[in-house]
């Protein structure tokens, strides 16, 4: 289960604010959007695991280098957030 994941079972609403970030991330070019699909969260449910976090960088790093939104293993999936491309 990914922190986003455990965050919406516990405030489902919050998929409202998600859905908006990424829609900024598509209306933006200077918004790049990468999920959290498929990453651990540690026992907290909030915080990512070393290995995920780890991960994540990694995506935020190949939007920003093919200055594109990238989606997780398997095209969908929630937000972690969205990083400004200045």
């Amino acid at each position: 289960m990914t922190p986003a994941d455990a965050f919406i079972a516990r405030k489902p609403e919050s998929t409202l604010v998600i859905d908006a970030i990424e829609a900024v991330a598509k209306a933006d070019e200077n918004v790049y959007w990468v999920s959290a699909r498929g990453l651990e969260c540690k026992a907290d449910r909030v915080h990512f695991n070393a290995d995920a976090a780890r991960e994540l960088g990694r995506r935020y790093a190949r939007a920003v280098l093919k200055r594109k939104n990238i989606r997780g293993n398997n095209g969908a999936g929630r937000s972690a957030g969205a990083e400004s491309r200045q």
